[in-house]
């Protein structure tokens, strides 16, 4: 099975580094169609720093947050991301269709 173009987002390194630092991970994540912790591999895998555990209630409420900065790499290859949408309720082939009716139970009395 092969994915279809729109369902493969092609970043750079450094587009997903920003993406992550101004956007919440649970959001971003579904913006790819990933979950958060798949989101959260892809990132440790190319050496992403993410931001940590309460960011961004300190930035919603005008604290001083600090951004990292992302590292060099020397492995060219982990330079471009490609992330594929996930299907999380199965394919076609197990959606029911809504207009079939159920089984009938019978039960004795």
């Amino acid at each position: 099975m092969t994915p279809q173009d729109s369902d493969v987002t092609t970043l750079t390194r450094r587009q997903l580094f920003d993406r992550v630092w101004e956007t919440p991970g649970s959001k971003l994540a579904s913006e790819f169609g990933v979950s958060d912790v798949g989101l959260a591999k892809i990132c440790k895998r190319h050496q992403i720093p993410r931001p940590p555990r309460g960011y961004w209630a300190k930035l919603s409420h005008g604290k001083r947050v600090r951004r990292a900065r992302l590292p060099d790499l020397d492995d060219e290859a982990l330079q471009e991301i490609r992330i594929f949408r996930q299907g999380f309720f199965g394919g076609s082939d197990t959606v029911t269709d809504a207009t079939e009716t159920p089984p009938k139970i019978e039960v004795p009395e």
